[in-house]
């Protein structure tokens, strides 16, 4: 019997890391970290499975609303990439922009297979066992290499479990009714 993993598309690495959504359906998928070199291009931070998807986005923007249009990707690196920035010439304009956050509209991101699903979706989902009792909430989602894992928190005892995001340990996700099943062997701890 072959086990399959569910997917996960990393839009936001994880809340915690800095990447944030915004109510109004507007995803962070980079952050200005600093400048770089005296001609204004830029180093980011960014919130993707692959930094270089960055270039796909045409409209970015600040948290503001502003208008940030990126002209030419120079290199990647893992997590981060060194752009060149329409309007951005010299490095006191570059430093200026140090720590914006960069958005999409959230309608921009393609759609999804089954049973795949991006990072920003499953946090705060319930958490409920098998047996259909709620048990907390899904905190954050990690994913140090070996596969996604669920940060399973509950907010009564104040305690958290993670959770590899598996089908034989989550059977279930309903994003419609926000709920995701998980085998109650994995949530032991949580009491």
């Amino acid at each position: 019997m072959q086990l399959r993993k569910k997917k996960i598309l990393l839009i936001h690495k994880s809340v915690h890391e800095g990447a944030l959504m915004l109510p109004e359906k507007k995803l962070c998928i980079a952050s200005i970290s600093s400048a770089h070199g005296i001609k204004g291009h830029l180093k980011a931070r960014t919130f993707l499975a692959d930094p270089q998807d960055i270039n796909q986005y045409k409209e970015l923007f600040f948290e503001d609303g502003q208008p940030f249009c990126i002209k030419k990707v120079l290199q990647v690196n893992k997590g981060s990439v060194l752009i060149v920035a329409v309007g951005v010439t010299d490095r006191n304009q570059a430093e200026a922009l140090k720590g914006k956050k960069l958005f999409i509209d959230r309608d921009q991101l393609p759609d999804l297979e089954d049973d795949t699903y991006y990072h920003t979706d499953l946090v705060n989902l319930e958490v409920h066992n098998e047996h259909g009792k709620k048990v907390g909430h899904i905190k954050y989602v990690h994913d140090y290499g070996a596969g996604p894992i669920l940060e399973v928190y509950n907010p009564e005892t104040q305690k958290s479990v993670l959770v590899p995001f598996r089908d034989e340990v989550v059977p279930s996700v309903c994003m419609d009714a926000r709920i995701v099943v998980v085998q109650s062997t994995y949530l032991k701890d949580l009491d």
